[in-house]
This record gives C-alpha cells, sequence and structure tokens, in this order.
C-alpha cells in the first residue's frame, strides 16, 4: 500500500518589490533560550562515523576584520550590518543584478562547524523578502581557490536557516552566494551572517532539522504527539542517511504511515489512528478532466497529482466505498494551493457525507471556505474506535470549486482511532529503515546515550511544563546535545519549529522519564 502526504500550508502573497526596512528580533518563548527558529540541511551524507558535533556556539563573524560585497544599497546598509548582532539593521544590496555576495575576512584560518542565515522575516519583514537560494563557500586567499560546502533552496521561505557541517572546516575566507535573493525582486536582504566555530565537546549531534508543518499544515492541534513523533522519526534517520524520499512533506508522511498505517485486516483493537482510504479504495467521481485526473489520485500518496473534474458545472461529488463499515473520527481534505497551485483554485465550499448507503447519508458536514485555506479538516470528536459510528462509504460533495468550475482536490485524509503516535509506533518505523534502537529512562540515561554513545534521543515532554501558555499538552522532539557547563540542553523541536538551547532545569521538569536513543549498536 502506497503512502500518503500532508502538505505544509500555503499561502500566495502578493506584494510591490521594492527595499523594505524594518525592525524586529529573535524570538523568545519564556524560559528556553532559542539559538534560531529554523534548520536547514548541508551537503554531506550523515551517517554512523560523522554524525558527531561540529558547531560551537562561537559566532566567528562578529570578530571578522573586514567585509566585502558586490553591492550596497546604500551606506546605512553596507555588509558590515550583517556581522553587527543588531536584527535592526541588515545588508541590502542593489538591484542590478540577480545574484550577489558577501565575503568575511576572518582574520586567520578558524575552524567552521557551521552557518546560520537570518533573513528579512526573521525582523519582522514579508518572508517574501527571505533569500530564495544561496551557497557557502571557503578559501584561506581572497583571490581564491574557493570551496564550495553547502548549497539551499529556501523554498520554504525560512526566516532562519542553520546548516551544521559534517566535518569542521579550516579556512580564513567565508563566502556568502546569493543566487536568488528574494521571491519577489532583486534586492539581498541578509540581517546576520553567523560563522560558527568547530566545536568536539558539548554541542549537537547533527541531526538534519524537519518541522512538524511539513506534515500537517493545519490538523495538527494542540496535542504535539499526532505529528512531532513521525518529524521527529524522520530527522533521526535522515541523520543516519535513510532518508529516501527527497522531499521532506513525503518522506514525513510516508513514516507516518509505517506508525499509523491501516492493517490488512483491522481489528480495531489497537485504538492508536489509522488511515482509511488507501489508493486501492473504490473511487468514483462525477467527472475527471482525464484519465490522469482521476479520482483515486486523492489517495496516490503524492500531492502533486490531484483528481480535476470537468468544468461544466459547479457541483461535483467524489465518493470513496471502504468495502466494509469503518469508524470515522476525523477528516482532512487538501486543496489546489497544497500542490503549489494558485490559492484562488482552492475549493470554496462543501458538504462530507458518511453513509452505508449511497442513497442514504445520514452524517454530514458543510464546509465555508471562502477564506480558500489550503486544506480543510474536521473531528468527530471521537478518539475510541469502538465509540465511532460505522459507515461504508465517504461523499466529498463540492457546490463552490473556487474562481472557476474544476473541481481541484490532490490529496484526501480519511482517518479513524486516537489522535497521536507513540514509542512502539515509532520502533516499528525505525525497523523498517534497519536502525536501531533503545528505550531511554531518566535524565542520566539520556545524557549518557547523547554524549557517551552519540546518540540522539527522542523524548516526551510535558507542555504545562516546558511551554506554558503555548496551547500545547505534549510532545515529542530530538535530544541531540548537552553544553558542557550542563546548563543548556540542545534540541530539535518539530513542534515550534526550532532548533534551539533550552534550559536543562526546564527541560528535566518537563521531561516524562520516557525515550527512544537511535542509533546501531545500542
Amino acid at each position: 500500500m502506497l503512502k500518503r502526504i500532508e502538505i505544509i500550508f500555503c499561502i500566495f502573497v502578493f506584494l510591490i518589490a521594492g527595499v523594505a526596512m524594518a525592525g524586529g528580533g529573535d524570538a523568545v518563548f519564556g524560559n528556553p533560550t532559542l539559538e534560531t527558529d529554523e534548520s536547514a540541511t548541508n551537503l554531506f551524507l550523515p551517517n554512523e562515523d560523522n554524525i558527531v558535533t561540529a558547531m560551537g556556539t562561537t559566532n566567528l563573524s562578529l570578530s571578522a576584520i573586514s567585509v566585502t560585497t558586490d553591492s550596497s544599497y546604500s551606506s546605512s546598509y553596507n555588509g558590515y550590518k550583517v556581522k553587527d548582532n543588531n536584527m535592526s539593521t541588515k545588508w541590502c544590496s542593489t538591484n542590478a543584478t540577480q545574484s550577489h555576495w558577501l565575503v568575511l575576512d576572518l582574520g586567520a584560518s578558524k575552524e567552521i562547524g557551521g552557518f546560520t542565515l537570518k533573513n528579512a522575516g526573521a525582523a519582522g519583514e514579508s518572508a517574501d523578502y527571505n533569500t530564495r537560494e544561496y551557497s557557502i563557500h571557503t578559501s584561506n586567499s581572497i583571490s581564491g581557490p574557493w570551496a564550495q560546502v553547502l548549497q539551499y533552496n529556501n523554498s520554504g521561505k525560512l526566516n532562519i536557516t542553520t546548516h551544521t557541517l559534517g566535518a569542521p572546516v579550516s579556512a580564513r575566507y567565508v563566502k556568502l552566494y546569493v543566487g536568488i535573493p528574494s521571491f519577489i525582486d532583486n534586492y539581498a536582504r541578509i540581517y546576520e551572517f553567523c560563522v560558527w566555530n568547530y566545536t568536539s565537546e558539548g554541542g549537537n549531534l547533527n541531526v538534519p532539522f524537519m518541522t512538524q508543518m511539513e506534515y500537517n499544515p493545519l490538523t495538527y492541534g494542540t496535542d504535539g504527539r499526532n505529528n512531532c513523533g513521525p518529524a521527529s522519526v524522520a530527522m533521526v534517520l535522515a541523520a543516519y542517511g535513510k532518508k529516501d524520499v527527497a522531499d521532506n512533506f513525503q518522506f514525513i508522511h510516508k513514516l507516518r504511515y509505517l506508525m499509523t498505517g491501516f492493517p490488512d485486516s483491522p481489528n480495531f483493537a489497537d485504538q492508536s489512528r489509522h488511515m482509511v482510504n488507501f489508493p486501492s479504495t473504490p473511487t468514483t467521481t462525477d467527472s475527471y478532466y482525464s484519465a490522469d485526473y482521476n479520482g483515486t489520485k486523492t489517495s496516490d500518496a503524492n500531492v502533486y497529482t490531484k483528481w480535476c473534474s470537468t468544468g461544466l458545472s459547479p457541483n461535483h461529488w467524489l465518493i470513496y466505498d471502504f468495502g466494509t463499515p469503518v469508524p470515522v473520527t476525523n477528516w482532512t481534505v487538501y486543496h489546489a494551493s497544497c500542490g503549489y497551485e494558485m490559492q484562488g483554485y482552492n475549493t470554496k465550499e462543501f458538504t462530507i457525507f458518511l453513509g452505508n448507503s449511497t442513497g442514504n447519508w445520514p452524517k454530514s458536514t458543510y464546509v465555508n471556505n471562502f477564506a480558500q485555506a489550503a486544506s480543510s479538516s474536521f473531528s468527530y470528536n471521537i478518539y475510541d474506535a469502538y465509540e465511532a459510528p460505522m459507515y461504508r462509504y465517504f461523499k466529498l460533495s463540492i457546490t463552490n470549486p473556487g474562481i472557476d468550475y474544476y473541481a481541484r482536490i490532490p490529496e484526501i485524509d480519511v482517518w479513524t482511532g486516537n489522535n497521536y503516535t507513540t514509542f512502539d509506533q515509532m520502533k516499528a518505523a525505525l525497523s523498517a529503515y534497519g536502525v536501531g534502537y533503545a528505550d531511554v529512562g531518566g535524565i542520566d540515561d539520556v545524557k549518557n546515550k547523547v554524549i557517551n554513545q552519540r546518540k540522539p534521543v527522542i523524548v516526551y515532554l510535558n507542555d504545562e511544563y516546558f511551554m506554558p501558555g503555548y496551547g500545547a499538552s505534549h510532545h515529542f522532539l530530538v535530544v541531540t546535545g548537552f553544553s558542557s557547563d550542563g546548563l543548556y540542553v540542545y534540541v530539535n523541536d518539530p513542534l515550534r519549529y526550532v532548533t534551539a538551547t533550552y534550559s536543562y532545569q526546564t527541560f528535566v521538569t518537563a521531561y516524562y522519564n520516557q525515550g527512544l536513543a537511535v542509533g546501531n549498536g545500542l
């Protein structure tokens, strides 16, 4: 059975191009001190040998003796602004060309462990001004030769991107090459460009960051167990070179399927969440544009395909036949912009019907999506499959497709059971990829696995203590390191969309003494 995918919420924002000038600062939530709010992936292929720490906490850019650039909008926006530790200033280039560059002279050859780029959105500007594509190069001579150490496509419009190198790089000069400076114009806008030192003590294990929002755009709710589990497993598998799907959306959902996929012979004894509809589910529609756009595309694990109706009428329908009555607890309908089409194609009005014959629909839910959100979700507030009414048929009835008469639906999720995942389900996914694991108990066990055995640990936290007022109850995250002074814990947190440094005491208070170390040899 193929896997399904849920995609990040997409909104198309149309802005007038220009040089926006806005202040702002880094976000801080309560006690924890956040290092960044996003992260990215570097070029090297991780494995068991190079998951060791590389990136320290000393920003070498601050002591750089000079900064040169291809251009500056004015003297108030010169290159030195990227190293002034001030989020109210920025380097802004001219717009004469699309590509731009900036070079830091560190004064002497230094061991480099990673980089952080703080884009316009980190200071409160529109995310459309964030750097779209860039690469970083190093050299021991200003005239070269230059060695490329990473390249990155910021298609997600992340405000801050952090890259941890798999091994230290020794260099005096660091060049930031901006290939595509933004999503709407040719101005490069960089608030801070941090070059981090290399360290072999404390620091972080090299675990690529992914956010749970890359799994589910709207319906993750307030319980982080729902999607933080698959995102946490995705991160540790990527750290060991097991990421076999290029797109993060697809990869996280593939793991979600391994963790909560509906069994071939369901008995509902396992009350964890399961999907109900699959590519093999018999699907009928009122019409389709061509065979390439038939109704089965809504459950084929691919948001880049879709059911598209004809455009003869605004009224369209799609019906799943599950073959036998199943307990339906909630569903999500994904609209056109989840497949990267324009927002105007998103469905405006529809109704979901449930029944045991195609002529009788006792359960109906009307949805007004005039705001044209990327996805629409609904829960019947039944989290025990034994209590849920049993229905064989699921019907999507569209009465207002959007700006024209074509229905465009990339994916539909129909679920039964609880709204969260478990450590046992994580183990099943890890086993499917041939990666070892070991149960972890108290905080000393976590520290031993991370510091001494150099294994990332997925942990389960009580958010009433960890981040009070944030609106969550519990969630999973990945512990990647501890500071050498014992005051901080380094984590990849998919719920808050950050790689972060948290207070050790706050972490210990919130930790449920349940964890899973990941890696072979455990």
